[in-house]
């Protein structure tokens, strides 16, 4: 049975202690303390202009009013979403601490359904604010922000999931130092007239843990370059790659600490540069889809393989499917290990088992982590069978010519591998998904 999600009974700002608040991208967030009674009530210590944010739903054509009890510091709404200051987008920007003492605006589709509230200050020190309040129609008495379950007239509706293509429409970008270098010629198509090396516009969204992801671009000039980093829950970034005119895709593996994903459009020299249709999505390299937001679909299960056929594989060129669970190997001379694999998706805490069959016995069927930290092998040290504990959701399944300390060179077949709950090994089935699970 499908539940309405439930919605903000009056009062849209979460509290402080919620993950929806978030440090500025360009300038930091300070040290945050909420209070222990309070969470609606906090202090943060920062340097000049650092600042803590967080983006806001609201609805076109409603009337909404900002209040707070207190407030020693400043803040700004602005429209959309954004991650840092942006005086293109800003509504309200008064120089003295706590003004006004309320805000009110009417959302129009410039906003794009967001809106941001930024805290900060122009100098170095500690500030406090407590009782924040967003709601729709005039100032009311503040109240903590409660979800509730929608009215009965109100239709349930199922959270939509992204179809395909992970990256929003380029105009929808949250976050720039300047929106009037920015010209779009459709909602992908962006030309950026730099001045300077650090312009950029970027947006981050949530990952997946040890997910493969493609990464690829339609078009772009000689002078554009699209970033794309890993972001831990601390706002930590690591670097992953560039892509340029020269190198136009990128695969990558995120690893066990991800929690967001930035993409970031820059500049390799100042003028004029040109970014058109960019691309993430899960699993292999497929054509261009402009994102899109749908309805999910049954949550299907493997019935008890979790091996599918090497068609989802990686297969580099030594490896041969004879048929969906079937491969052939065909290693060169000399000490060169090869290997194909698969990611897959387990249940913490439940205990698998993995069996197969390669002939001749001169190889490995290897699970790893999906950061590949070997759990366990079958094959070349005698085992016919492995079984093991999830610890984490998503794992690393290969096989290769590994001898355990030599490479076997000539022919293997990986045959019938399967990965099933338990700790017993049973009779091989093809990998089938279904709406319950084997029994």
């Amino acid at each position: 049975m499908l539940l309405a999600s439930k919605v903000a009974k009056k009062n849209l700002i979460k509290n402080f202690l919620d993950a929806d608040w978030f440090n500025d991208y360009s300038t930091g967030g300070g040290t945050m303390s909420v209070d222990p009674v309070n969470p609606h009530k906090m202090s943060f210590s920062i340097i000049s202009a650092q600042g803590r944010l967080i983006w806001i739903p609201v609805e076109t054509g409603k009337t909404y009013t900002f209040s707070f009890k207190s407030m020693n510091c400043l803040y700004r709404f602005y429209k959309r979403k954004v991650g840092n200051h942006d005086i293109a987008m800003n509504m309200v920007q008064d120089g003295n601490v706590g003004k006004p003492d309320t805000f009110t605006f009417t959302p129009d589709e410039s906003y794009k359904g967001f809106v941001t509230l930024r805290l900060t200050h122009s100098q170095a020190g500690t500030y406090t604010v407590e009782n924040l309040q967003l709601e729709v129609g005039n100032k009311t008495a503040f109240e903590p922000y409660t979800l509730v379950n929608p009215n009965a007239s109100v239709p349930p509706v199922a959270t939509k999931q992204v179809k395909k293509n992970l990256i929003p429409d380029l105009v929808s970008f949250p976050n720039t130092n300047d929106r009037t270098k920015l010209v779009y010629q459709n909602e992908n198509r962006l030309l950026m007239n730099a001045t300077a090396l650090t312009d950029y516009v970027n947006i981050q969204f949530p990952a997946k843990k040890g997910q493969l992801y493609n990464f690829w671009a339609t078009e772009l000039n000689e002078n554009a370059r699209v970033a794309i980093r890993e972001v831990k829950a601390d706002g930590t970034k690591t670097f992953l790659t560039n892509l340029t005119q020269i190198y136009m895709s990128h695969s990558f593996t995120t690893s066990s600490s991800v929690d967001k994903i930035e993409i970031e459009c820059t500049v390799k020299t100042i003028g004029q540069c040109i970014f058109d249709k960019i691309q993430l999505e899960e699993g292999s390299k497929t054509t261009f889809e402009r994102y899109q937001s749908v309805n999910p679909v049954a949550t299907l299960y493997p019935k008890k393989n979790f091996i599918p056929p090497y068609s989802a594989w990686r297969l580099p060129t030594e490896f041969t499917a004879i048929s969906d669970y079937k491969v052939r190997g065909n290693f060169p001379a000399g000490y060169v290990i090869k290997e194909a694999d698969v990611y897959i998706d387990l249940e913490v805490g439940k205990t698998y088992t993995i069996s197969g069959l390669l002939t001749p016995v001169m190889g490995r069927i290897r699970v790893g982590t999906a950061e590949n930290v070997l759990v366990g092998t079958i094959g070349v040290l005698g085992m016919d069978k492995l079984t093991f504990k999830a610890t984490q959701k998503r794992y690393r399944v290969s096989i290769d010519n590994n001898m355990s300390g030599s490479s076997y060179s000539g022919v293997i077949d990986f045959e019938n591998i399967q990965l099933e709950e338990g700790s017993t090994k049973t009779d091989f089935e093809a990998y089938q998904l279904t709406n319950l699970r084997s029994v």
